[in-house]
């Protein structure tokens, strides 16, 4: 395992708090041992000139019967004492002495307490195992908690019970016992809207990353009835997608590559399209493509915000070759499957933007692409609604280096360009959503920024035209050697734009807020929390922009917490990880470091998770986890 120089001239490395602790320890020792001599000889010179002044004093009483004073006599310049003169002793100087000792023996008692408590929970305790790995103790729980209104969330504690939370009067209620999720073995819940239902998971068998087939339940919140989902013409159906609406009860799902609609739970199953076909054509999810490397998860639909309209793609694969993937499984002879998969110069996936009114007379508009593009030589690589009739759409060139963001009237199926970004290499976070003004005349979006000596970094422009698309201004919001990874909100009524960044450092990621009038005026709002163990956030904002959820992803344990933005270091937590915690507290586990290493005129950030007993002076095979096409490819390498 090759190591900078730097790395291997040193066998242990000691956090900076060991050091301080360290060097108190040693400093404490010798100024008190110092002082110990200093007292001890203070004492005794204090003793013994009290005793001369005694002895000159009651001198011509030594013949007093009864008498025990010590007399001394002076020969050659030195003291002596030559028989006993009295009973008193200097107890002043005895007890200092003692207090300085005790005062000693305190400060050193406690320098090696803080250091045990700094170092002791990283070497004691027991190693953790593969085992360990797999007990639900030691998984990592997240809440899952989402906005359901401006001033309400719903969470899921540890325990597995459900609650809502109102941040009016700060009460907590519970929806959903843990219980239920035992009685019909699920694993995946959703409440509708209304909060009067929930849809249950089971049987849950994973496809790809984010994909998985799954039967469903409704299950009635008050009167505990339960009906199973279904489309109309079978049963016991594993679906491929199903989840509410964004009103009362609405409802839809996915099977055999159809997408099926229920204006509520009463209502009968709807089903909006019928050109699906397994493997091959599918509406309103993704393909193998579209899922891992354009969307990024399963879902390829998207509700208006009042609910009366659904945009949907149409991916075609029937033009792109298979692959065949082997999976060795200890059988005698290998099985594999089969996936649509293009490579460079063959057939890409067809793809169709739709969308659908939901009044019961089925019309469908198709959004085109502009001009220039053709079907299988694009991606969709965002869409987003705007309002309740407007709908932005981000498409890209397969080459990946020109995209286009359109804003379509979704009654009338036409387009207006909003902004146009080319460029010689590839474009990349072509998926982040962009932010709209209420009346669509300005947007934010992530855009590169040429830094004059450290190359390009990706910062928020904001972008105004009319509603023509002309006389267009653009500028940018934030600069600098660091990235904007998400924008995350707008606040017209305060004029400030919300985002996460990494301006702390690469392994960072916090919440700030800019103002549009002054771009000056940025503040870091996750920073001032102060929590070593967290550093790397993400974050959810209520749509007035009032309270923000925070989910701290590391270095720590993770926790998720509840704030209000006008006052951030106020806040709820909702969960903090307690049991595994726990769980981790009797447990030796890996260190980790960051590194960097120079090759030529390039810096390599590395993290390194390392066992606490390793001797870098040794050689050691080395583990990588690589992503490559449809797994996660994980590969030995013995030590060289």
């Amino acid at each position: 395992m090759n190591q900078s120089a730097g790395a291997a001239q040193h066998t242990h490395r000691y956090s900076v708090e060991e050091k301080i602790i360290g060097l108190f320890l040693r400093t404490i020792t010798q100024v008190c041992s110092a002082f110990i001599r200093t007292a001890a000889a203070a004492a005794l010179w204090s003793s013994r000139l009290q005793m001369l002044s005694e002895q000159s004093n009651f001198s011509d009483d030594e013949n007093v019967p009864g008498s025990s004073w010590h007399t001394f006599s002076l020969q050659f310049g030195v003291w002596k004492d030559i028989g006993p003169v009295g009973p008193d002793r200097n107890w002043k100087g005895i007890g200092i002495s003692l207090l300085v000792i005790l005062v000693v023996l305190s400060f050193i008692g406690l320098s090696i307490v803080l250091l045990s408590k700094d170092t002791g929970s990283k070497t004691s305790g027991s190693p953790l195992t593969l085992d360990d790995l797999f007990q639900r103790s030691f998984q990592i729980h997240d809440p899952d908690a989402k906005w359901i209104s401006a001033k309400e969330i719903i969470f899921q504690r540890w325990d597995g019970n459900v609650f809502k939370m109102d941040m009016n009067n700060n009460k907590t209620e519970l929806l959903l016992k843990n219980t239920t999720f035992a009685t019909f073995k699920a694993s995946k819940f959703a409440i509708s809207p209304d909060l009067n239902f929930v849809l249950l998971g089971y049987d849950v068998k994973q496809v790809h990353r984010h994909s998985f087939l799954a039967s469903y339940l409704i299950y009635n919140l008050y009167t505990r009835e339960v009906q199973e989902l279904n489309p109309p013409e079978v049963s016991n159906s594993a679906l491929q997608f199903a989840s509410w609406g964004v009103q009362g009860q609405q409802l839809i799902y996915i099977f055999e590559n159809n997408i099926y609609y229920k204006a509520n739970v009463q209502s009968s199953s709807w089903r909006l399209t019928s050109s699906g076909q397994d493997g091959v054509v599918f509406n309103g999810i993704t393909d193998w493509l579209y899922e891992m490397e354009v969307l990024h998860h399963q879902a390829a639909h998207w509700w208006s915000p009042d609910g009366s309209r659904l945009a949907y793609l149409t991916i075609n694969d029937s033009l792109v070759p298979t692959m065949f993937l082997p999976r060795f499984t200890g059988s005698l002879y290998p099985r594999g499957t089969e996936y649509r998969y293009p490579k460079m110069g063959q057939n890409n996936p067809a793809v169709g933007l739709h969308v659908i009114t939901l009044d019961g007379s089925s019309f469908t508009e198709e959004i085109k692409p502009p001009d220039g593009f053709h079907t299988r030589e694009l991606y969709i690589t965002m869409v987003k609604w705007v309002a309740q009739e407007k709908l932005s759409v981000r498409w890209v060139n397969r080459a990946q280096n020109m995209s286009v963001l359109s804003l379509c009237d979704t009654t009338a199926g036409s387009c207006i360009t909003k902004h146009v970004m080319v460029s010689d290499k590839w474009l990349d976070g072509q998926n982040e959503k962009p932010v709209f003004s209420r009346d669509s005349t300005a947007f934010f979006t992530i855009m590169p920024l040429k830094h004059s000596s450290h190359g390009a970094f990706n910062h928020i422009a904001m972008i105004s035209n009319h509603s023509s698309g002309k006389d267009v201004s653009l500028h940018h919001l934030t600069s600098g050697t660091w990235d904007v990874t998400h924008i995350l909100s707008y606040d017209e009524s305060t004029n400030s734009v919300f985002f996460l960044s990494t301006e702390e450092g690469p392994s960072q990621q916090h919440l700030y807020r800019v103002s549009v009038m002054d771009s000056s005026d940025k503040e870091c709002l996750s920073c001032s929390l102060f929590r070593s163990n967290c550093t790397y956030y993400d974050a959810a904002l209520s749509s007035d922009c009032q309270h923000v959820l925070l989910n701290c992803r590391g270095p720590g344990l993770p926790q998720t917490t509840l704030h209000k933005l006008s006052s951030m270091r106020e806040f709820q937590t909702l969960d903090e990880s307690a049991e595994l915690r726990a769980a981790l507290k009797n447990r030796r586990v890996p260190k980790t470091e960051r590194r960097t290493v120079q090759i030529n005129s390039f810096a390599f950030r590395l993290e390194l998770i390392l066992p606490m007993d390793l001797d870098e002076t040794q050689k050691h095979p080395l583990l990588l986890v690589l992503y490559v096409f449809f797994f996660k490819f994980s590969a030995t390498i013995p030590p060289s």
